[in-house]
């Protein structure tokens, strides 16, 4: 097993449960935790995952101390976030002298925790899940599916699953490391300690409730950046309830997104089952993918 790939997971295997940005109830989380029982895990609750200052799940330093807890104790296998918002970049000053003296473990979530993904990538090459959160959890059968997907690869490592193709597609394979996460996230993080290194990988994004022209603008920096073209492929997972003016901008997200990359031969996916919605698939980041159009349908495997 390469050292920045947590161990998979089995029966008793404990999970450090985390709010690192908007406060939860416990009513919100209730389901998930049976389910996370029902998976033969142990969920552990963080001390100050149902605090509560303003629209923040506590106080910073406590939301950070939660997680330092459970990266430093080596009965902890993985570290799953109750829910996202906005506040997790708050919390990296307060993990500045983490070290990963025990064995590395997974962390789950996504949107507003992709700060976190690019944490762990930048500073310790570490592999993480983007995945669903706990305030995900519900019984239709794309968050069933979502989940169960995400205990397959807690549980094996496994990825491989399938979707439709897009009519904007283009190529028809593409294959290196993953990175990426939330657009608005990574976008913010842009010329921090925290931006990514994304030349000859494969990058995912997806986004919710943003304005067209903004998507564009965001898209534009890192088209500038050169991240469109030193890449070795885009997927774009939903680009969900994006908004519009009263005079509209004319464009589709994957209209937008098509127009950036047209200069460029990097083969771009669309529609990827991950985001901001039900079916919101697994992905490990900085794990090899591979994903293949085979006629109308396209394989996801990692």
């Amino acid at each position: 097993m390469r050292k920045n790939k947590p161990a998979t997971l089995k029966p008793g295997d404990k999970i450090g449960i985390v709010s690192p940005a908007r406060f939860v109830i416990p009513s919100e989380i209730d389901g998930a935790l049976k389910w996370i029982r029902s998976k033969g895990f142990e969920p552990v609750l963080g001390k100050h995952v149902f605090d509560r200052m303003d629209q923040f799940a506590g106080e910073d330093k406590d939301r950070a101390s939660d997680i330092k807890a459970f990266m430093e104790d080596p009965e902890i296998s993985c570290i799953w976030s109750t829910r996202g918002g906005y506040g997790s970049v708050r919390l990296i000053p307060f993990l500045s002298e983490i070290s990963l003296e025990t064995p590395p473990k997974w962390f789950v979530g996504f949107s507003d925790l992709t700060v976190f993904h690019s944490w762990f990538h930048v500073r310790f090459n570490l592999q993480s899940i983007h995945g669903p959160m706990l305030y995900s959890w519900n019984e239709s059968p794309e968050s069933l599916e979502s989940f169960s997907a995400l205990n397959r690869v807690l549980s094996t490592g496994r990825i491989d699953y399938e979707y439709n193709r897009h009519p904007l597609n283009r190529g028809d394979e593409m294959q290196g490391v993953l990175v990426g996460g939330n657009l608005s996230m990574l976008y913010s993080l842009r010329g921090t300690d925290l931006d990514l290194v994304v030349n000859h990988k494969i990058l995912f994004l997806e986004d919710v409730d943003e304005y067209l022209y903004h998507l564009d603008r965001m898209m534009q920096n890192l088209k500038h950046a050169g991240w469109l073209s030193g890449i070795s492929g885009l997927v774009i997972g939903g680009m969900n309830k994006m908004n519009d003016n009263n005079i509209p901008f004319g464009h589709t997200p994957e209209e937008i997104i098509t127009s950036l990359t047209a200069d460029s031969q990097i083969p771009v996916f669309f529609g990827h089952p991950a985001g901001h919605q039900d079916r919101n698939m697994p992905l490990v980041f900085g794990e090899e993918i591979r994903l293949q159009c085979m006629g109308d349908i396209v394989h996801s495997r990692q």
